[in-house]
């Protein structure tokens, strides 16, 4: 494990290299991304990992690749509405519905409904 990569993030932030304007499909490659990976690592050949990690995050669903582009659906709500739904919230009036089931953060993706009046 060269490259100790444990994580998608860690594949693709290796595989990115490949994006690289600069970079040559070769082991010698002197572009300094490739110069930086042979400095920092025992790696002889980082086209090469960069071509596997790349390989790997291939074979990953969309949903968790993130090379993959998400598909525009057209579903998420507009800045207007968006703005709508903040004031519905301060107001603490109906929202509209977001189908958006993407979110910045985990936390903000789960939801619990209860009958006990909400914490301060």
């Amino acid at each position: 494990m060269t490259h100790k990569c444990r994580t998608v993030r860690d594949a693709a932030s290796l595989a990115e290299i490949l994006t690289n304007g600069r970079h040559k499909k070769r082991k010698n490659c002197a572009c300094d991304q490739c110069k930086a990976i042979r400095l920092h690592t025992a790696c002889e050949n980082p086209h090469k990992c960069a071509e596997t990690a790349k390989q790997i995050l291939n074979q990953l669903q969309p949903k968790w690749n993130p090379l993959y582009n998400k598909p525009v659906d057209n579903l998420d709500l507009n800045p207007m509405q968006q703005e709508a739904n903040a004031q519905a919230i301060l107001l603490n009036t109906p929202v509209r519905f977001d189908p958006n089931t993407s979110a910045p953060h985990l936390s903000e993706t789960y939801r619990v409904f209860t009958n006990s009046p909400p914490s301060e």
